[in-house]
């Protein structure tokens, strides 16, 4: 019988691996190279960005998987830390024993039953040359304890990139991976990073850029109230008087009814075997709300 996917990701996920100047850009020998990065867990949003003697130069964005968080379990942790190791060969085990399937815990997944471009179901051998990892260290705002068993790496599920799906790592898609691996510490080819990167892991449900307010699903049901969230970045702008702060209420507590209808679903789904657990774009898309900033004024 034919090694899935699905199989895998039921039976569990072990990770092994042996052990910027992408894009074509080049940083002229006397300007310093340093970089950062930054997860906004609830936006599923990765950014790389490059600085220069100090100075922003650029930006590169990802978008990622993150942890389930479901009943407060596998949750992508939240802190700051170090991207301190590049993994060239990611490889793929099997966390439990499956007779049936004639697998042991610690085999290789070679198959893998996911799908295409165009949403349609489809197998392929796991492409293990085109898949990358970076180790990083992450400390929770609560502890001193560093989490190092977390890892971002290629995942063959594309599909569930922009969902809450993993056990705690952040995916990447193959493609956009390969360009992220090239990208952070260019001199770097694999192994241990002679100088860490520093990362960190937010949780930012209200979003403020260019006058637009980005409303995201509480999917880790953080003790957290948006519209206060909202008002203090509002102050940093704008005059508060200014905002009928009822009216967002209201708002903000309609989105919240559709997140957790979307957010149940995408479990639900995430939960099935394959071909049956796909997650469409439309229903991800059901986890944010975008509002124009002037939408909330008095008058």
């Amino acid at each position: 019988m034919k090694t899935t996917r699905r199989n895998f990701l039921q039976f569990g996920l072990f990770l092994t691996s042996d052990f910027f100047l992408g894009e074509n850009k080049v940083f002229a020998s006397q300007e310093k190279l340093e970089q950062k990065l930054k997860i906004n867990l609830p936006d599923y949003s990765l950014n790389l960005m490059n600085f220069v003697d100090g100075k922003l130069k650029e930006t590169f964005s990802f978008p990622v998987g993150i942890g389930k968080g479901y009943d407060g379990r596998k949750q992508t942790p939240i802190g700051t830390g170090f991207i301190d190791e590049k993994r060239k060969t990611v490889v793929f085990r099997y966390g439990k024993d499956n007779p049936e399937l004639n697998i042991h815990k610690g085999d290789i997944i070679k198959w893998t039953n996911t799908y295409d471009d165009d949403d349609n179901p489809t197998g392929y051998k796991m492409p293990y040359s085109q898949m990358r990892g970076l180790g990083m260290q992450i400390r929770t705002n609560f502890s001193n304890y560093y989490y190092n068993d977390f890892v971002i790496h290629s995942t063959t599920d594309e599909f569930t990139i922009g969902t809450p799906a993993s056990g705690g790592c952040l995916r990447v898609g193959i493609k956009e991976m390969l360009r992220l691996y090239d990208l952070v510490s260019p001199e770097t080819k694999q192994g241990t990073l002679e100088n860490p990167i520093p990362i960190k892991t937010s949780y930012d449900l209200v979003e403020l850029n260019n006058e637009k307010v980005k409303l995201h699903a509480n999917i880790y049901n953080k003790k957290i109230d948006p519209v206060q969230e909202l008002k203090k970045k509002i102050t940093n702008k704008f005059n508060p008087e200014d905002f009928d702060f009822n009216k967002i209420q209201q708002e903000f507590t309609s989105a919240n009814e559709q997140f957790i209808i979307a957010h149940k679903q995408i479990l639900t789904l995430l939960s099935k075997s394959f071909p049956n657990n796909f997650v469409p774009s439309s229903l991800k898309e059901k986890l944010h709300k975008t509002y124009d900033i002037s939408s909330f004024l008095r008058g």
